[in-house]
């Protein structure tokens, strides 16, 4: 008999350490479920189309509507081996609140979205996005390039009563492109900001943020937010950001440029303004003279000014800045004879445009900074995104030039 309860309570110990052994590891199997879930809201397994897997991939050869490279999901990765598999998993993540409002499009593209169903040939984007920290809203088209995280930006500002057609009309000296769709056809991403709906104002009481709705400088601020956006998604590198206005554009450009926090990602990072192209540049706009914010500009990055002899004021700009340009090997400034400004300086005279695309060859397009990712701590809210096909050029569409 005292072997038979022995015999039981030693199987009754063996139970008990065996029960609190499969407890532990259900505990523990259920907080790994849920930190799991933390991260990953769903796994559902789906099964895949067989002759498109991947519906960022619209023509079925690898590439996004962009033309960068997508995941083509059960294709076989590059240098290995094995065959494709027919069903996989989709983790749904989870986004953490903070994140959210870091970024609130982290997941959900909506170029990518309007772009879907486009044949593979030449486009450019019309947006309207607002900014969650600005009043208001900006307006611009963008012309995505194909070089991805290689890609330069550069942002083209129009002179006043005037619009991004400017930088859309046939110039000669680039073979009848435009020169924002010329740039592009180069590998640059262009970004052509429209201050029509502005009133010019650039009066700065203590932030870029506080603006008013209409202002000129919260649509450029916004414009850098949108590039920080398309940055972070691979498409450019902010870190190689160019600048080319026209007429008082250029005076917006820049106390724009020298404004505290302008073109400026994160309080540990300095501007991402690599240089700025300035053409018949005005000089003063609503009582700011621009030696005083070009005088900050000057000997810190390249900059090329431009205007012609007999536009008085814009050329007495070139001539009282030379020595401020000459602080920079790279800096250069020309004046040309004639007296066409700003546009149709750009337009109509000769090697202006081309030698604007080569400055900015050799001080953004070739800078070798290499591509990081960035926090975006004002995330856009694009409003409205429209696509247009670029126009190809037609023989004899831009005007002769003008002497």
């Amino acid at each position: 008999m005292k072997n038979y309860f022995k015999m039981t309570h030693s199987t009754l110990l063996w139970i008990y350490h065996l029960s609190t052994i499969l407890i532990s590891t259900a505990i523990t199997v259920g907080v790994g479920a849920g930190l799991n879930a933390a991260t990953y809201q769903d796994e559902v397994p789906v099964e895949k189309p067989k002759n498109n897997p991947n519906p960022n991939d619209k023509n079925g050869k690898g590439k996004n509507a962009i033309g960068n490279p997508v995941d083509r999901g059960d294709m076989k990765a590059k240098g290995h081996g094995g065959a494709a598999k027919k069903k996989t998993v989709i983790r749904v993540p989870t986004i953490p609140p903070q994140n959210l409002k870091a970024n609130p499009n982290l997941f959900f593209d909506p170029l990518l979205a309007a772009s879907a169903n486009l044949p593979r040939t030449p486009f450019h984007f019309r947006i309207r996005a607002r900014s969650s920290e600005m009043r208001g809203g900006a307006s611009f088209s963008y012309y995505p390039s194909k070089l991805g995280t290689k890609s330069s930006p550069v942002v083209m500002i129009h002179e006043r009563n005037q619009s991004p057609v400017d930088f859309e009309t046939p110039i000669k000296d680039l073979s009848e492109w435009g020169l924002a769709q010329s740039m592009q056809k180069s590998g640059y991403a262009v970004l052509v900001v429209d201050l029509r709906g502005s009133d010019f104002e650039f009066r700065q009481p203590v932030g870029l943020i506080e603006r008013e709705p209409t202002s000129a400088l919260s649509d450029l601020q916004i414009a850098y937010l949108f590039l920080l956006d398309r940055h972070n998604r691979g498409e450019l590198n902010l870190a190689n950001l160019g600048i080319l206005a026209l007429g008082d554009g250029c005076n917006l450009a820049v106390a724009w440029a020298s404004a505290r926090g302008a073109a400026v990602s994160s309080a540990d990072r300095g501007s991402d303004i690599a240089s700025m192209a300035l053409i018949s540049p005005r000089p003063d706009l609503f009582g700011s003279r621009i030696q005083i914010a070009l005088a900050s500009l000057a000997g810190r990055i390249p900059l090329f000014l431009a205007a012609g002899e007999r536009d008085a004021p814009s050329a007495q700009v070139i001539r009282d800045t030379r020595n401020l340009t000459a602080r920079i090997p790279q800096s250069k400034a020309e004046i040309f004879p004639t007296s066409l400004q700003a546009y149709k300086l750009m337009r109509l005279w000769p090697k202006v445009a081309s030698t604007t695309t080569k400055f900015f060859d050799s001080t953004t397009k070739f800078r070798g900074v290499d591509w990081e990712p960035r926090y975006n701590l004002s995330p856009l809210d694009y409003q409205n995104v429209e696509v247009a096909p670029n126009l190809p050029p037609k023989v004899g569409a831009s005007l002769p030039a003008a002497k």
